[in-house]
């Protein structure tokens, strides 16, 4: 991904950890409007079949594209995540998106193993305990809520990281560090 549009795309949202293997660019990726647009495009995994998450951008990676959607899902992801990093003995991380969960893996939670879901999947080989980052609107604290319900029944220890109302996490870095 070095050198890419979509390399540039996560800077810009002041992402300037190391990226993971399971992220990717590609130049003209398929779109649902039949349009090949340049997209980061990240692995799902924990799932039987292939499926990807892909983030449409702007030639100049900017910014996503100015199409609907400018996210969307190839495959069944349903039970599936993107795995962002992998920091052994700490916690299990999950948050809404790429850009949100890539924030916490560069300064929030370093030191922590940080997951983007789209649904509930609790790997194996992790500590039993999970961190929430939910953002800071009503259907994301909703989801938190309903993620750490079902994973309190499943014997996790789990805790809620909201984020402030109106902003998820990656809004909290791009505040805190100045651009460029």
């Amino acid at each position: 991904m070095e050198g890419t549009i979509a390399e540039a795309y996560l800077r810009q949202r002041r992402i300037d950890c190391a990226l993971s293997e399971t992220l990717r660019f590609h130049p003209e990726c398929w779109h649902p409007s039949g349009r090949r647009l340049p997209a980061l495009v990240a692995r799902v995994d924990g799932l039987p079949r292939v499926a990807v998450h892909r983030t449409y951008l702007r030639p100049d990676g900017c910014g996503k594209a100015a199409v609907d959607p400018a996210r969307a899902m190839l495959g069944t992801t349903i039970g599936g995540a993107v795995r962002l990093t992998d920091a052994p003995g700490g916690r299990l991380v999950v948050a809404e998106g790429i850009e949100t969960a890539l924030s916490l893996a560069c300064g929030l939670l370093a030191d922590h193993a940080t997951i983007c879901v789209a649904k509930l999947w609790l790997p194996e080989g992790v500590p039993r305990r999970l961190t929430i980052a939910a953002d800071g609107d009503d259907a994301g604290r909703a989801a938190a809520r309903r993620l750490a319900e079902r994973a309190s029944a499943l014997g996790w220890s789990v805790d809620i990281l909201p984020a402030p109302i109106g902003r998820d996490w990656n809004d909290i870095i791009m505040l805190r560090r100045p651009a460029g």
